[in-house]
């Protein structure tokens, strides 16, 4: 009787909204773009620190340099050796992006505690802020204290176990000038200073790691004006420096990874800077019991690098080094995103994690997205031959041996069958097509041309439309030939947008600037595959990447100003309300199968994303609690999910739990009335 009654009011309240005509304009919740990466972008000086109680490590930060400029991040990941991957960590707050800052573990506190860094800028800063990263809540929390010392990068921190406080010495400016030698203690409330006997005067970017004995730190750089290699030893009980003097020692340097190997009473030294600027990649360890340096020669290494984070593994037991930077007068700068474990037992260094993605490349760049492998092609730019092709399955990208002939410029399109690329050699087009494994040479198409001509699938008669903005032809392709079509239609233009809109079975071009390049263009042009028309106009721009979401059934325009906007056919463009991010070069693909739309390009400042030469973004539906049948792409919410909430409550399904209520009943009348409440709001 009850759930009968409830029919009633919801078959009344439906016929209400259908009289009203009220109705629902997106059936998913947008939070805006989001970051597609599973896996931390490579980076240097981030820092990497173990966190025992977890069994994880723990970096933040850092520096990716590439070919446009350096950038920074304040992303915070971790990662998980048993599992052999990456987590993300989410915090309401954080420190600001930055490289070379300090990171030690407490383990009383279980806080991992951060000071300084080095922040780009104009001009470049150093920073005095605290911070502590909470790992049983996951939060960052900005920490205020009476005493701190002056900003600095490069200081090593490490957490002293009998007198349970985090030390922390050395470090430099922003520009390497100035040197600091004091001590400096943090016990969770305040920094105060330590005396100490005379220290290191070059205690710069140089690691201080425990040894076995208790209170006992050691630490390798550069000592005197003569910049010789020299072994320190600290001990925190008498506060007290020794120079260590072993019959062998490595070359002098800063910039290394040094890692403790706790079961086997040895530290792990690899790469650096040497004093005379060359890049390392040897690797040594210290033995505590004949206190003594030996060089190890492994078969494979990381290979040269500097800036490199190293720690122990508390799950795996062994040392381990992440990320780190290489310069060579012929490739220039290198950021690695790899990580490697070093087997002491067989001396030798292996790698378990390597991160790889599409890097923006000369020349023109191309996305598309292949229905039948349910794979967003990308073509990042290059030169001819390059064998940069990469393929987005929906959570990863993935590179692809695939050289292609010609210029290495182009623009791509699903067929129906295949992608197939348009590439310029000479005055013709050139035709390939791309099977998932090679590509194909097919038949030249006959257009025009000053630019590359842009592409469109229209999936309702099966035809590839090319529309040559600089001399205004269209062409289509069948799956064998092109056909011309038309001259005329969208005034002549540059750098401007085309996708294909399922939906209204609509080829959409917009925007662009004059053929001249001297202004930009706000028009909107359709083709229905027999004429042009121009129904609107919408924002003023150029070169942005256009694509249609099927499942909002909207055209989707992302600018380099982090605009984003939407247009369904009916009425003007709207912009779309929501978390966005600037994307200074962009291509915009829709996958299908991941319903989600792929913003892949460069980010180049901001501090919540991966901040790289080249970054994927994704604009998903989030779930919309009153579509409860989950149907798509009808543009209204209707009667059929009134129907399933009943079905589901019928069914004691914690999904009628409306209202979240926890006490028994959970389910009751309230559910339904929150059940109309949700489907009034609609999903926005």
């Amino acid at each position: 009787m009850f759930i009968t009654s409830w029919r009633v009011v919801l078959a009344a309240a439906v016929a209400g909204f259908a009289s009203a005509r009220v109705t629902v304009a997106w059936q998913c919740i947008d939070r805006g773009w989001q970051s597609a990466d599973l896996e931390p972008i490579p980076r240097f000086a981030s820092g990497l620190v173990a966190d025992p109680s977890r069994n994880v490590l723990f970096t933040f930060g850092g520096m990716y340099s590439w070919a446009g400029g350096p950038y920074e991040n304040a992303t915070t990941w971790e990662w998980r050796s048993a599992a052999g991957d990456w987590v993300k960590r989410n915090s309401i707050v954080s420190p600001s992006a930055r490289d070379s800052h300090s990171l030690a573990y407490d383990p009383v506190r279980r806080k991992i505690v951060l000071f300084g860094g080095f922040e780009l800028g104009s001009p470049n800063t150093v920073r005095a802020d605290t911070w502590e990263f909470d790992t049983q809540t996951g939060q960052w929390n900005q920490c205020f204290p009476a005493v701190s010392p002056p900003a600095r990068q490069g200081a090593a921190m490490v957490f002293d176990e009998p007198s349970g406080v985090i030390l922390m010495v050395g470090g430099e400016d922003a520009y390497g000038t100035v040197m600091n030698t004091e001590l400096w203690v943090w016990d969770g409330g305040n920094w105060t200073t330590r005396p100490q006997t005379v220290a290191p005067t070059t205690l710069s970017f140089s690691p201080l790691v425990s040894e076995s004995t208790r209170g006992h730190y050691l630490c390798l750089g550069p000592s005197g004006v003569s910049l010789t290699a020299t072994t320190w030893r600290f001990d925190s009980i008498g506060n007290t420096w020794t120079q260590l003097n072993p019959a062998h020692q490595p070359p002098a340097r800063w910039t290394h990874a040094l890692i403790p190997d706790s079961d086997r009473r040895r530290i792990v030294l690899y790469g650096g800077k040497s004093v005379t600027g060359s890049l390392l990649g040897d690797t040594w360890e210290w033995d505590e019991a004949s206190a003594d340096w030996i060089e190890r020669l492994p078969r494979s290494t990381p290979g040269t690098r500097r800036y490199a984070g190293g720690a122990l593994d508390p799950e795996s037991r062994k040392p381990v080094i992440y990320g780190g930077l290489r310069f060579t007068s012929a490739t220039g700068n290198t950021t690695f995103g790899d990580l490697w474990d070093w087997d002491g037992a067989a001396g030798e260094w292996m790698r378990r994690f390597e991160r790889t993605f599409p890097h923006y490349g000369p020349g023109s760049f191309a996305m598309a997205y292949d229905a039948l492998r349910q794979r967003v092609v990308l073509w990042p730019g290059g030169s001819a031959g390059s064998s940069a092709m990469w393929e987005w399955d929906g959570a990863r990208w993935a590179s692809i041996n695939a050289p292609l002939l010609g210029t290495g410029k182009m623009s791509l399109a699903y067929d129906g069958a295949r992608v197939i690329a348009v590439v310029p050699v000479g005055v013709m087009l050139q035709t390939w097509a791309w099977d998932g494994a090679s590509w194909e040479r097919r038949s030249n198409c006959a257009a025009s041309f000053t630019e590359l001509p842009m592409l469109a699938y229209d999936e309702q008669r099966h035809r590839v439309v090319l529309f040559s903005g600089s001399t205004r032809q269209t062409w289509e392709w069948d799956g064998a030939s092109w056909q011309f079509r038309f001259t005329g239609g969208p005034p002549a233009r540059i750098t401007s947008m085309m996708a294909y809109d399922s939906w209204r079975g609509i080829t959409v071009v917009h925007g662009g600037r004059d053929a001249l390049g001297l202004f930009t263009i706000g028009d909107t042009w359709e083709w229905d595959g027999q004429a042009w028309t121009n129904p609107t106009s919408g924002p003023v721009v150029y070169g942005a990447p256009m694509a249609f979401d099927a499942v909002r059934g909207e055209v989707v325009l992302h600018y380099t100003s982090g605009s984003s906007y939407r247009w369904n056919g009916a009425g003007g463009w709207v912009r779309i309300v929501g978390r966005q991010e600037v994307v200074t070069v962009g291509l915009l693909a829709f996958h299908e199968a991941a319903q989600h739309m792929v913003n892949w390009g460069i980010i180049p400042v901001g501090p919540t994303l991966e901040l790289s030469g080249a970054a994927t973004l994704t604009r998903a539906c989030a779930p919309c609690y009153s579509n409860c049948d989950g149907s798509i792409p009808a543009p209204a919410l209707n009667i059929d999910d009134f129907q399933c909430f009943l079905n589901r409550f019928a069914t004691s399904d914690p999904y009628a739990n409306c209202d979240h209520s926890t006490a028994a009943p959970t389910l009751t009348a309230a559910d339904f009335q929150c059940f109309l409440n949700q489907f009034v709001a609609g999903c926005v």
